[in-house]
């Protein structure tokens, strides 16, 4: 007997939207309950709001009854796919005889699993009871929290390694004054005619750069213009 006599068994499972219910309900005493109800669920007191101040019907506003927020939360369904050993779909026409069977997981029909792997405290993030094997909701590849991280870790180095390149050179605070305000033979230095690198130099050691005077120097200018004319 060969493969195609074999029967294949798939045990597959998968998750769909449940609509449910948050159940907010005044009784007449004014005790207020709250619940989880299914869609199902049929209201028996009707609501009654107070809309002084707010015209929004909703469980703030609600003075008796019961009033309820649909949301959609994702459930997990199972079930057990029994067909030939090759591939085939609900109601397809199979010469040897042998159509495919569906059943759910412990239970005749498929549908939503009895246990939903997912917090006590929270009615989303249910997982899939699959352990051992990769899968992902978004349809990609599984990425792990320290590949996550790379990014912001990379991005940490090109700025740390900035901020060295610029503590090299940084000069920290420079007072700026007039060259005249010092000594012409001040901190071992004649101050003239000096060069770039000598004043970075003051500027790197002593935080403070000598400046020559503008104003004197336009004065001059004014008056040799002036003497010429």
């Amino acid at each position: 007997m060969g493969t195609a006599f074999l029967l294949r068994v798939t045990t597959a499972y998968w998750k769909t939207q449940l609509k449910v219910g948050h159940l907010t309900k005044i009784s007449e005493s004014g005790e207020s309950i709250v619940d989880i109800v299914t869609e199902d669920y049929k209201i028996t007191d009707k609501p009654v709001y107070n809309n002084l101040l707010i015209k929004n019907k909703t469980k703030d506003t609600l003075v008796f009854g019961e009033h309820i927020d649909w949301i959609w939360i994702n459930q997990v369904m199972g079930g057990v796919k029994i067909g030939p050993n090759l591939p085939s779909y609900y109601g397809m026409n199979n010469a040897s005889g042998i159509s495919p069977m569906y059943l759910g997981i412990n239970r005749n029909k498929m549908g939503p699993l009895k246990f939903q792997f997912k917090g006590e405290d929270s009615l989303y993030g249910c997982k899939l009871p699959v352990e051992g094997a990769v899968f992902n909701d978004r349809n990609t590849r599984s990425t792990s929290l320290v590949d996550l991280t790379k990014p912001f870790q990379i991005g940490y180095n090109i700025v740390n390694n900035q901020i060295a390149d610029i503590l090299v050179d940084e000069l920290g605070t420079v007072i700026m004054l007039d060259q005249n305000a010092l000594p012409r033979h001040s901190m071992n230095e004649d101050w003239g005619k000096t060069t770039w690198a000598k004043a970075y130099v003051a500027m790197k050691n002593f935080q403070m750069l000598p400046l020559i005077a503008l104003l004197p120097i336009q004065r001059i200018r004014l008056q040799i213009r002036l003497s010429k004319l």
